[in-house]
């Protein structure tokens, strides 16, 4: 939906008429005109299109996260609603030379509709050594019969699960647009950092999404201020083929071909059509070439839909944006138990070694980290990550006090 304003008392609701907002979070506060309660602030400008196509008539693509350790839970629970005859492991097929495989995509269910049966569309299996039972045809022949969930493991559900058991705060209930937490984006200036000389600029270690060097380049490129701006960051590291160097001349989501092409004048049909051979990696036809440029489309907008590998659709991308925000939002006002929730979570990767070092020889050693592994954009030690971490927890003047039985905060120490 476009950006507005909804009243929870009296569910008044105001659209923004100025098309200044992809993102209603970005608007100013309001209060409802008619009872004085203060709006929420809510939409993205997802197209309908993007989830269920131009009549409503594709099955949609529907992701949910969850905790790592809930993932099979809420599978189990499917089967609750459902029915366990309904819900079926999503299976896969590989060929490797003249032997054929069959195995399963463990983060995705296939769900039959009511009054039919899974075999009208597929025998079953269980795969080897696996008592799950999974689809025998792979998942992508049958995705245009039956509707695939994928349920995903993520750390972030637990890492936010974590800091509302040890501070009280529900992250739900947390300000997205709090300044100081948008400001991790953009640097450390929100982070109270009390080491001089201090080597690092970024602010946004150990948030998800943000952990990737690439991200951290994009927020140095775009200074981010708006959950839009970080939202476009999103979309141009997990796209492919997306960036160019230049971030005002970019399309970082699928959503925003749709609505760009519709607000030049061109069909909702027409206007799909484009957005799904460009999602795809598909080079625009001549025909969608000319009605782009009859339609005033620039000429580098052109080039950069035809250049396009993979978008991301927007509703993805913001979805983990607001869990990046509400970690931000801790790691501001909850220092001590933001870094002890990451290292919980993060465990595989903190060690005493790490912990014990002095800052001197954190620096070095991140220095000879980042020197062995040049500019990967994408990919980061995880020792790497760790040591950051541990860098900046000690440089905002925090301690690792000695292990023990249970957990204490306090003292400017975890």
């Amino acid at each position: 939906m476009p950006a507005h304003y909804i009243c929870p008392e009296c569910q008044n609701l105001e659209w923004d008429d100025t098309g200044e907002y992809d993102c209603g979070q970005d608007m100013p506060e309001r209060r409802c005109p008619v009872c004085g309660e203060l709006y929420r602030k809510e939409g993205y400008n997802i197209p309908f299109e993007t989830l269920l196509g131009i009549d409503g008539s594709r099955e949609p693509d529907i992701d949910l996260n969850f905790a790592v350790e809930y993932q099979e839970k809420a599978k189990e629970h499917l089967k609750e609603i459902f029915g366990p005859e309904k819900v079926f492991d999503a299976g896969t097929v590989r060929t490797l030379g003249a032997k054929v495989s069959t195995g399963r995509y463990s983060e995705a269910v296939i769900i039959v509709p009511e009054n039919h049966d899974i075999y009208e569309f597929t025998p079953i299996q269980h795969p080897v050594n696996e008592k799950a039972i999974s689809t025998h045809l792979d998942y992508h022949e049958l995705k245009k019969t039956l509707l695939k969930m994928d349920i995903l493991g993520h750390d972030a559900p637990t890492l936010l699960k974590l800091l509302r058991d040890m501070t009280g705060v529900d992250p739900k209930t947390v300000p997205l647009t709090d300044e100081k937490a948008m400001s991790v984006f953009r640097g450390t200036d929100g982070l109270d950092i009390k080491l001089a000389n201090y080597k690092t600029t970024h602010g946004c270690y150990g948030i998800h999404g943000f952990e990737r060097a690439f991200a951290r380049e994009l927020t140095d490129v775009i200074k981010p201020g708006t959950i839009k701006e970080l939202i476009r960051i999103g979309g141009l590291v997990d796209g492919t083929g997306v960036w160019n160097g230049n971030a005002k001349a970019v399309i970082t989501s699928r959503d925003e071909i749709m609505n760009y092409l519709c607000s030049k004048g061109i069909s909702r049909e027409i206007a799909f059509d484009v957005m799904e051979n460009v999602r795809m990696g598909r080079k625009l036809t001549e025909k969608h070439e000319h009605l782009m440029k009859e339609h005033d489309v620039p000429n580098w907008y052109i080039r950069t839909c035809s250049s396009i590998r993979y978008l991301f659709p927007r509703a993805h991308i913001a979805s983990y944006i607001l869990l990046s925000l509400r970690e931000a939002y801790f790691k501001v006002y909850y220092p001590l138990e933001f870094y002890a929730a990451w290292f919980i979570v993060n465990r595989e990767q903190f060690s005493m070694e790490i912990i014990s070092m002095e800052i001197e020889e954190i620096e070095n050693r991140i220095d000879e980290l980042e020197t062995e592994k040049g500019q990967d954009m994408l990919a980061e030690d995880v020792n790497l990550k760790a040591l950051k971490i541990v860098y900046e927890m000690r440089a905002r003047g925090y301690e690792i006090a000695p292990s023990e039985i249970g957990f204490r905060f306090g003292n400017g120490k975890a």
